[in-house]
C-alpha cells in the first residue's frame, strides 16, 4: 500500500518541520511548501490524503485563495484541510470552509489525534505498530516521548533562546497497594493521574506514561529554567488530595525529578535518565 501524502503548506521552517515530524512518525510522507503559488501548481498535479495549511502564509497567492480552490475541484473536495493560524479570530471566522481548525501554538498530540479522526484505523493502526501510546491512559508512553524529546534537542542547537525541561514524576509505594489490591490498582491510579495533570499543562506541553508508576512531562519553549519549580509546585498541589478506589481513600506519595536542555546531552534518553531529585517548593 502506498504511503499516504500530507502536504503542508507552510512557510515557518520551524513550524514546517515540527508538523512534518510528527505526521511521519504517524506513517505518512511528507512535503512542504512554503509559497501559495507553488501550492497551487502542486495541488493540481497531487491528491494528498490531508492538507495542513497555514492563514499567513507570505503574500502572493492567499491561504484563502488555497482553501477556495481546494473546495472548488472536484477531484480535491474530498481532500480535509486543517487549517493553522495565530488568530482566534480568523479561526471562527473560517470554520465552514476548513474541516478543522487548529490555533497556534500546536500541541502535538493534538495534532496526532486530530489527523486519526480523519482515517482512525490507518493512524491508530500506524501508532500501535510504533507503540507510540500508552494502552491504558492513551497517554503517549517513552517511545513517543524520546520522538518528541529528540526534536526538543534539536531545536536546542538551532534556536539560541530555545529551553526546555523534562519533568519524571514517580509514584511511590505502589506495589504494596498492588499486593492488597491486585494489578487493576495500577492502571487506576494512573488514568487518575492522567486525569488531573492534563488539564494543568499548556498546549506545548507533552505528557505521557514512561513506565508503571512513571510519568514523564516535556515542557517546551520555557522562558527560565525556574519554571520548572512553579510548574512543579502546581503539579503536586493536585496530586496530594488522595485517591478514591473502592471507596477507600488512598494517598499516594510522589517523587519528582528533572532536568534542563542547560544539561546538554547529546541522547534524548538522557535527558530521561540522568533526572535528579529535587524538592518542591510549598
Amino acid at each position: 500500500m502506498d504511503t499516504p501524502l500530507a502536504l503542508i503548506i507552510e512557510d515557518d521552517r520551524e513550524s514546517a518541520k515540527l508538523f512534518s515530524h510528527i505526521l511521519e512518525f504517524v506513517g505518512y510522507e511528507t512535503e512542504v511548501i512554503r509559497a501559495g503559488e507553488a501550492a497551487l501548481s502542486r495541488l493540481d498535479e497531487v491528491v494528498p490524503k490531508i492538507v495542513l495549511l497555514d492563514l499567513n502564509i507570505s503574500p502572493g497567492v492567499s491561504a484563502f485563495d488555497i482553501l477556495g480552490h481546494i473546495r472548488g475541484q472536484k477531484r480535491l473536495d474530498a481532500v480535509p484541510v486543517l487549517v493553522i493560524t495565530a488568530s482566534s479570530n480568523i479561526a471562527e471566522g473560517i470554520q465552514e470552509q476548513a474541516d478543522l481548525v487548529l490555533v497556534k501554538p500546536v500541541n502535538p498530540n493534538q495534532l496526532s489525534s486530530l489527523v486519526s479522526r480523519f482515517f482512525p484505523h490507518e493512524i491508530n493502526t500506524k501508532l500501535m505498530e510504533n507503540a507510540a501510546l500508552d494502552a491504558v491512559t492513551g497517554l503517549p508512553n517513552r517511545v513517543l516521548f524520546l520522538n518528541r524529546l529528540e526534536y526538543a534537542v534539536g531545536l536546542v542547537k538551532r534556536r539560541q533562546d530555545y529551553k526546555f525541561a523534562v519533568l519524571v514524576i514517580t509514584l511511590l509505594q505502589v506495589d504494596s497497594l498492588t499486593n492488597i489490591h491486585g494489578r487493576k490498582i495500577e492502571d487506576e491510579l494512573s488514568i487518575e493521574i492522567a486525569h488531573r495533570l492534563k488539564p494543568l499543562l499548556r498546549n506545548t506541553d507533552t505528557l505521557a506514561r514512561t513506565g508503571r508508576n512513571e510519568f514523564a512531562i516535556l515542557l517546551e519553549d520555557i522562558r527560565q529554567y525556574d519554571d520548572v519549580l512553579i510548574v512543579s509546585k502546581k503539579l503536586k498541589n493536585e496530586l496530594i488530595p488522595p485517591f478514591d478506589f473502592k471507596g477507600e481513600k488512598l494517598e499516594i506519595p510522589v517523587d519528582f525529578k528533572s532536568t534542563t536542555s542547560k544539561d546538554k546531552y547529546e541522547q534524548p534518553e538522557d535527558f530521561l535518565n540522568k533526572v535528579a531529585s529535587f524538592e518542591v517548593p510549598t
